[in-house]
């Protein structure tokens, strides 16, 4: 028992968690089974492998501040028919980040475009990819903060490091000029530096009226739309659906 303590005490010592919690007993499983010694490190390694990555992704998605959970696997494609799965699959490959390429849902609210950007990002955090998730109010709202406090410089350079910035709901909320001047350095400071995943429910040539200014619209529409691939999503609401289904 005396070498149990003090082997544990090492382990949790080294950071060693799992495999301090659970050597003995892996160590009677592997004796019942008549593993040899290398089968039962290995077996006790691996343990601790995973749950070091599943700790590691826990802990991205925690700081990426996503609203809520949702996977590519939960959405319904057969309900938008004319969202292409095979493009959105090969988002989550992640060939995206090589170019700085930016992703764009573009559509009426209900249709899944949150939805998407969070799966996306829930994924990127899967494969260790560091991303930030903000509502456009919620950015503009940070980047005024920055401006204020003179550390504006700063705040960009945080966010280009993420390899992946998502923005929502643009287009929700009314912006000002102040807003259209902001959200072009963050668009810039990005631009083929870093990707960004950017939801709207307003068509291109309606951002003229967001930002209140068409040139400032023109070259935030010009960044964002170099490199990037466009999804607009024309479905009806799954919210309407549900409604519809709790209804019948």
């Amino acid at each position: 028992m005396e070498k149990y303590k003090v082997l544990k005490t090492q382990l949790l010592e080294l950071g060693l968690n799992n495999m301090a919690n659970n050597f003995l007993q892996e160590a009677n499983r592997c004796r019942e089974a008549n593993l040899d010694y290398l089968d039962y490190l290995s077996e006790i390694v691996s343990k601790e492998i995973i749950e070091k990555l599943e700790r590691s992704i826990n802990y991205r998605i925690r700081n990426a501040k996503y609203p809520m959970f949702k996977t590519i696997e939960q959405f319904d494609f057969s309900f938008q028919p004319d969202l292409d799965k095979q493009k959105v699959l090969d988002i989550v490959e992640f060939d995206f980040l090589k170019g700085a390429e930016n992703i764009l849902f573009i559509g009426p609210p209900g249709v899944g475009k949150s939805h998407l950007s969070i799966a996306i990002g829930i994924e990127a955090c899967k494969r260790r990819i560091r991303n930030v998730f903000y509502t456009a109010t919620e950015l503009l709202k940070q980047l005024k903060i920055a401006k204020v406090s003179n550390s504006l410089p700063d705040f960009l350079e945080r966010l280009r490091r993420f390899s992946i910035v998502i923005v929502d709901e643009l287009g929700y909320m009314p912006l000002d000029i102040e807003d259209a001047h902001l959200f072009f350095q963050f668009v810039n400071s990005k631009y083929e530096k870093t990707s960004v995943i950017l939801s709207s429910n307003s068509n291109f040539a309606e951002w003229d009226k967001i930002f209140k200014d068409s040139v400032v619209a023109s070259a935030i529409i010009d960044r964002l739309v170099h490199h990037s691939r466009i999804f607009k999503i024309n479905g009806n609401s799954y919210r309407v659906k549900n409604k519809l289904v709790d209804s019948e």
